[in-house]
């Protein structure tokens, strides 16, 4: 294969935006297995953890209009943590939020999925699911088919979700959190690590245990808030 062919089928680099939170390991290990070069590192906040294995560590002041029209990806894990993330990448310029997918990751053919999203390694997808803007499913969690997760919905590693279940918009599902089939999670609420819920999750309430049951009621401006 000669320079100009290798050149052309070369994948674009892209920006990690984010980068203190330790979560950016996890996207970096999924570029380096689908052959994604990272062009830079955008710190929005001090690293509590090392930056090992991103080339450029810039802030945001440093960002150059290059950079501006690479595609990007948002580090952070929660669902708060990656809508301000959103907000401000927008507002310094950045618009290309692609979706990354780990090639370890079963994804079947017909699903609807939205920008910015990340399935990370291992993760389990079934027929007909349906994932908004900026979700995440993390390592080894399973969706059941005909499940909806909407915008900034967090699943966390190990998590199961049955079939037919309807996650709503910046909800975070713990680790090897179980949710039965048919269940409805409002927008705003959290699923403790190890909860099993059987029944509808009110917007913006915590659930805890076995069966799952209410630990905190939502705030008013807590299910109301953007993105």
């Amino acid at each position: 294969m000669d320079e100009k062919t290798r050149s052309r089928n070369r994948l674009e680099p892209y920006v990690l935006f984010g980068i203190e939170t330790s979560f950016a390991s996890d996207y970096l290990d999924t570029l380096t297995r689908l052959g994604v070069e990272v062009a830079a590192g955008v710190l929005t906040g001090p690293p509590p953890w090392s930056l090992r294995g991103i080339p450029v560590v810039l802030h945001p002041e440093e960002i150059s209009h290059l950079l501006l029209e690479l595609p990007v990806v948002l580090c952070p894990v929660t669902p708060k943590g990656r809508g301000e993330a959103h907000l401000r990448a927008l507002s310094l310029g950045f618009s290309r939020f692609i979706p990354v997918v780990d090639p370890t990751a079963v994804v079947p053919g017909g699903i609807y999925a939205g920008q910015g999203l990340f399935i990370n390694a291992n993760a389990t997808l079934g027929a007909e699911v349906e994932l908004d803007d900026f979700v995440t499913v993390n390592r080894a969690a399973s969706v059941g088919h005909h499940t909806v997760l909407e915008a900034f919905a967090t699943v966390g590693p190990g998590a199961t979700l049955a079939s037919q279940c309807r996650i709503g918009k910046r909800v975070m599902i713990g680790a090897g959190a179980v949710v039965a089939p048919n269940v409805r999670i409002g927008d705003g609420a959290t699923v403790a690590a190890g909860a099993v819920v059987f029944r509808e999750v009110e917007a913006g309430a915590t659930v805890i245990g076995n069966p799952a049951r209410l630990s905190k009621r939502a705030k008013d401006d807590s299910i109301t808030e953007s993105p």
